[in-house]
């Protein structure tokens, strides 16, 4: 695959910003408790991105935590979205000005709720592709669903030269 050189100067003050972000997050304290909700591989490259619940004292939603590392030697991206953001569409992997994948949910603070996950089929015609899940609470922990009723904890990425072919474990 070949890329211009604004599309590779563009990675490199993406990268430098997020190690500028990782290292402000480092110095923050926790404002909510969080619990790991699933993990997303990809075949791209061997990173993890690992969506985790923000929870008040009660567990009671209060946003959603994003991260992903690039590989073994470097944290990666770090990100944190209200409830509200969620609710409007929290943009959790984004390239180019184009949001890659989309976690958007008309969510109960206290019960969950619907949610979708989007993604990019094809970012040369910008079309997106879309599956649901059921985020719950069940007890302290919080759960996401499959349409089939099993649990999700883990999903790969597979893309192709113009976007995300799949999300397995997820939308299929």
């Amino acid at each position: 695959m070949k890329f211009t050189t604004k599309f590779v100067a563009a990675l490199t003050l993406a990268s430098m910003t997020i190690a500028a972000q990782t290292s402000r997050a480092e110095e923050e304290v926790e404002l909510f408790p969080s619990q790991k909700l699933m993990q997303f591989t990809n075949d791209r490259d061997p990173g993890l991105g690992t969506i985790e619940i923000l929870t008040n004292g009660q567990g009671a939603m209060e946003g959603l935590r994003y991260t992903r590392t690039t590989d073994a030697a470097t944290r990666g991206v770090r990100a944190e979205f209200s409830l509200d953001q969620v609710r409007a569409g929290a943009a959790l992997e984004s390239q180019q000005g184009i949001n890659a994948l989309v976690f958007k949910g008309a969510i109960d603070a206290a019960k969950g709720g619907k949610v979708t996950f989007t993604y990019v089929a094809n970012g040369m015609t910008g079309s997106y592709k879309s599956c649901e899940a059921t985020l719950r609470r069940a007890g302290n922990e919080w759960v996401l669903i499959h349409t089939n009723g099993q649990r999700i904890q883990n999903a790969k990425i597979t893309t192709w030269s113009l976007g995300i072919s799949n999300l397995e474990g997820l939308c299929n």
